[in-house]
């Protein structure tokens, strides 16, 4: 059986820091998917490289992309279509949605932010 989201995809503003991550740096919502594929497929040794590749270069395709990719490994209901309505509509929301739901469930707390990914 299928997993829903743990967090509404404007449930974004629960995470401030991330929040701003999203929104303010450059390319910050790339290094957040780069971050979540590596965490997700430990296995594969550019899963972080082509997690980061796919949004900078293809933008909301590849963003769509990585959050399908991302769905599929962690048994996530959904459709491609909707991973692509959730970037075209407000891309750094669906980002920090996917953030929070990684962090939960294979770090233990949604609140961890990209600047102490390492601490915990």
């Amino acid at each position: 059986m299928k997993e829903k989201w743990d967090f509404k995809t404007f449930d974004c503003f629960k995470n401030p820091v991330m929040c701003l991550w999203a929104f303010c740096v450059p390319c910050g919502d790339c290094c957040m998917q780069s971050c979540n594929a590596k965490i997700t497929e430990p296995e594969n040794p550019n899963a972080g490289l082509y997690g980061f590749l796919l949004p900078c270069c293809l933008g909301v395709c590849g963003a769509s992309f990585n959050r399908y990719k991302l769905r599929h490994k962690m048994n996530i209901e959904g459709a491609p279509i909707m991973d692509c309505v959730c970037h075209c509509c407000c891309s750094p929301c669906s980002v920090i949605q996917e953030w929070m739901h990684v962090m939960k469930h294979k770090r233990g707390d949604e609140k961890i932010t990209i600047l102490n990914l390492n601490t915990k």
